[in-house]
C-alpha cells in the first residue's frame, strides 16, 4: 500500500522530485570541485552571523541570554 502511495506521489510531483534530485547532485559535486582549496571563513556570511550572535550572547547576562549567576546558598 505504502509503495503504491509513494509511487503515485512521485508521479504527481515528478517536476519537484527532479528539482530536488538536481539540487542533491549539485551539492554532491561542489565538494569534489573544491578539493584542496581552503574555505575563506572570514567571508562566509553564515559563520559571520553565528560569530556575531555568539559575541552578543557572551556580553549579556540574565534570563534572555540563558546565563544565570550562580545561586547563593541559603544560610
Amino acid at each position: 500500500m505504502f509503495i503504491l502511495a509513494g509511487a503515485a506521489t512521485i508521479d504527481r510531483f515528478s517536476a519537484t522530485f527532479n528539482v530536488f534530485g538536481a539540487f542533491l547532485i549539485f551539492t554532491a559535486v561542489q565538494p569534489v570541485r573544491h578539493l584542496g582549496v581552503q574555505p575563506d571563513i572570514a567571508r562566509d556570511p553564515v559563520l559571520r552571523l553565528a560569530a556575531s550572535r555568539r559575541t552578543r550572547r557572551r556580553d549579556t547576562n540574565g534570563p534572555a541570554s540563558g546565563i544565570q549567576p550562580p545561586a547563593q546558598p541559603v544560610p
